[in-house]
C-alpha cells in the first residue's frame, strides 16, 4: 500500500473521506428495521420483474422518504444509499443483525426513476442496454458498473418504477468541490492552492481517461452526450467514473 506520503492529491482527499462516508451510512442502515426496507428480489408477484444475475439475488435500500440515504437528484428520479447482496453470501440482514451480518451486502446506488410515458421509457432501456454492454473489463475503470434492474408496473395506472442496481459513487464532481466536503479535505490540500490546482488537473486526466475507454471500444458505438459535473464521479477507490450513459 501506499504511504501517505506517496499518495497523489485525489487518493488523498477520497481516503480522507470514505471511511467517514461509509461508517454513516452503514451505522444508519443498521438501525433501521427491515419492514422500512424496500426489497427487489425475484417474486411470484407479476407486478415486479427483476434482472439480477442470480435468481436469488436481492437489493435492499431505505424507503425514498429516508433523506439520510438520498445520495442525489435528477429530472427523472433519485439516486439512495442501499445494499445488494449476491446469492453467494448466506447471511440474511434482519433488524437485530451485527454488523458481521452487514458486512456481506455490498453497498451500492440504487437509481429510482418514475416513467409516465413511453419515451421515458425508452430512454431508460437504452441506459440499460448500454450499461448491459459496458459491463465487459475494458469499461471497469471508465463507467460505473451495473449490477442489475428492476421493474414495477403500477397496477392501477400506466407508470412504472425502474431501479438500476450500480457501483456505489463517493460524490460527483461538483459536491466534491462544495464548502462542506473541503473543510473535510487534508490539511495538507485544503491550504495549499498548488495541491488544489493538482487536485483539479487529475480529475480532468481521469475524465479524459474515462471518455476515452468508452469511444475507443469496439464492441459499441456509443457517445456519452450529456457529460457534466453530476454525471462525473468520484469513486470509493479513488477512480473518476461516468455515469448516465443513456
Amino acid at each position: 500500500e501506499k504511504s501517505d506520503k506517496n499518495l497523489s492529491p485525489l487518493e488523498s482527499v477520497v481516503s480522507s473521506l470514505t471511511d467517514r462516508f461509509l461508517e454513516q451510512k452503514l451505522v444508519r442502515f443498521q438501525k433501521m428495521k427491515r419492514e422500512k426496507m424496500i426489497s427487489l428480489k425475484n417474486t411470484t408477484k407479476s407486478s415486479l420483474v427483476t434482472y439480477f444475475e442470480n435468481q436469488d439475488d436481492e437489493v435492499i435500500y431505505p424507503r425514498n422518504d429516508d433523506a439520510n440515504f438520498l445520495l442525489g437528484k435528477g429530472s427523472f428520479g433519485a439516486v439512495y444509499f442501499g445494499m445488494y447482496e449476491s446469492s453467494s453470501s448466506c447471511s440474511k440482514l434482519s433488524a437485530s443483525s451485527a454488523s458481521s451480518s452487514v458486512s456481506e451486502f455490498i453497498p451500492i446506488a440504487i437509481k429510482v426513476l418514475t416513467i409516465s410515458n413511453q419515451n421515458e421509457k425508452k430512454q431508460v432501456e437504452k441506459e440499460i442496454k448500454n450499461l448491459q454492454l459496458m459491463e465487459n473489463p475494458e469499461d471497469k475503470y471508465a463507467v460505473v458498473q451495473f449490477k442489475g434492474y428492476a421493474m414495477h408496473q403500477s397496477e392501477i395506472s400506466s407508470t412504472c418504477d425502474y431501479f438500476l442496481a450500480q457501483e456505489l459513487g463517493l460524490c460527483n464532481v461538483m459536491q466534491l468541490f462544495d464548502g462542506q466536503t473541503i473543510a473535510s479535505f487534508p490539511p495538507q490540500i485544503k491550504r495549499d492552492r498548488r495541491c488544489l490546482y493538482q487536485l483539479k488537473v487529475e480529475i480532468v486526466k481521469e475524465i479524459c481517461r474515462a471518455v476515452e475507454s468508452i469511444h475507443r471500444n469496439k464492441s459499441y458505438k456509443i457517445a456519452h452526450g450529456d457529460l457534466h459535473e453530476t454525471n462525473i464521479l468520484v469513486m470509493l477507490d479513488g477512480k473518476v467514473k461516468l455515469t448516465d450513459v443513456g
